[in-house]
């Protein structure tokens, strides 16, 4: 391991210059510098000189060389971890640490939500490009802080729309319960974004989508790798959302019977919703604005006697 020129033709000065004045220029100081091996290679090395008094007031100037190589290594690989932390869930991310190309699996019990910011393709026309990136991020970031305290998965974020599951890669007992609350809290979060932006041209407001059952999930792809999932579930999850109304929460049959009753009673039937794929089917969706409805939250009624009273929402009230 050799010293390159430009270096090493200093180092007698700066320790004659240190004798004569007393001024430290490099003695007890580290430094990053490159080296350079025997065969011409050159590689990031610390350096450090120092001094030592010994017997008789004699002095030993010793320098001190380390190998950095290995040590941005780690700290590169360190980062790495932590950045597949932050795109994976844990149990996945370990599987990729280990090596593992192909990862995929069944779950038979979760929940999917869908958030779609309504209007927000109109909104952001009006505002500057950073206004619109500051909205989404302080959105998206509240909703990212949130996941944890439910345990829910951030699947992905495609422009004003977002993603959640619940249930996968870990089982979870209370997925529907769990992330039903979430969305609860979610449009909590819309509304203080809406009071902190008094001069947005128009609220925002969320719709949000769940359905539960089977899923298969998985890693796809090699340039930016995604986990997602995919099935009937996932779908209708969708259709919840695209079908649904402005900051409600609509969910499905499916959902609604694994909630507990305090949760149940938030909701409403909503009779014969038209789902693309599926036909006619009920829903229930919640009535935070205070909608006209009956107190009876099971209400069913045939199609041509809905009205507004049921708030069991009929097609032509669909956005």
């Amino acid at each position: 391991m050799l010293m390159p020129e430009r270096l090493a033709k200093y180092h007698d000065k700066y320790v004659n210059d240190y004798l004569t004045t007393g001024k430290k220029r490099v003695l007890d100081s580290v430094r990053v510098e490159e080296g350079m091996r025997k065969g011409g290679e050159l590689f990031p090395i610390e350096l450090k000189a120092t001094e030592i008094v010994v017997a008789d007031n004699k002095r030993w100037f010793i320098g001190f060389v380390r190998d950095l190589s290995e040590v941005i290594t780690k700290s590169e690989q360190n980062a790495l971890t932590r950045l597949t932390n932050q795109l994976f869930p844990p149990t996945i991310a370990a599987k990729i640490a280990q090596g593992e190309t192909s990862i995929h699996n069944y779950h038979k019990e979760v929940s999917i939500a869908f958030l779609d910011i309504v209007g927000f393709t109109t909104t952001s026309s009006i505002l500057s490009a950073q206004e619109i990136v500051t909205l989404l991020d302080q959105i998206f970031r509240g909703i990212d802080n949130l996941l944890p305290k439910y345990t829910l998965l951030k699947i992905k974020s495609i422009g004003d729309a977002y993603m959640i599951g619940c249930g996968f890669p870990n089982e979870h007992p209370d997925h529907a319960k769990n992330i039903v609350e979430g969305a609860f809290e979610i449009l909590d979060i819309v509304k203080e974004i809406n009071d902190a932006n008094p001069t947005l041209p128009s609220q925002l407001q969320v719709r949000v989508g769940i359905n539960s059952g089977d899923v298969i999930a998985g890693i796809v792809g090699t340039t930016k790798p995604q986990y997602d999932c995919w099935g009937d579930t996932v779908n209708l999850s969708s259709r919840m959302e695209s079908s649904g109304v402005p900051s409600e929460i609509q969910i499905t049959e499916e959902t609604f019977s694994l909630l507990p009753a305090y949760l149940q009673k938030r909701f409403v039937v909503r009779i014969a919703v038209p789902i693309k794929g599926k036909g006619l089917i009920d829903t229930y969706i919640t009535n935070i604005h205070g909608k006209k409805r009956s107190s009876r939250p099971y209400l069913k009624a045939k199609p041509s006697l809905i009205d507004e009273d049921s708030y069991s929402l009929s097609s032509s009230f669909q956005t």
